[in-house]
């Protein structure tokens, strides 16, 4: 059973195991940017990158989170999940959280 870490925006890190994402959605965001130049001027570029969203579910010890909670979630490919938690379900010695999970990647500029 392959462990994860869910990290609070505080710091503060628990164990997570049995993760599953499904219901993989993708889309591409553009954000404009501007750059100050040595020279003291503005250069400015276009970020392009692609948001991917999924609904996440993983096993966690008891009282360890609270619906409503936001942190990341490491994915097991050395990238990490912002997750909000929507429910906490309880089990014989954990709990059920289910949530969505969002991830940013594949910036260029132009």
């Amino acid at each position: 059973m392959e462990r994860e870490a869910f990290v609070f925006e505080n710091g503060q890190t628990f164990t997570a195991w049995n993760v599953q994402l499904t219901g993989f959605r993708q889309h591409r965001e553009t954000f404009p940017r501007k750059g100050l130049e040595a020279d003291g001027s503005f250069r400015g570029n276009i970020l392009r990158y692609i948001v991917e969203t999924a609904d996440v579910s993983f096993c966690a010890l008891p009282g360890t989170i609270v619906v409503g909670q936001h942190g990341q979630l490491s994915s097991g490919d050395d990238g990490f999940y912002d997750v909000t938690v929507c429910s906490v379900e309880g089990a014989d010695d954990h709990i059920l959280v289910c949530g969505e999970a969002t991830r940013k990647f594949g910036y260029e500029t132009s």
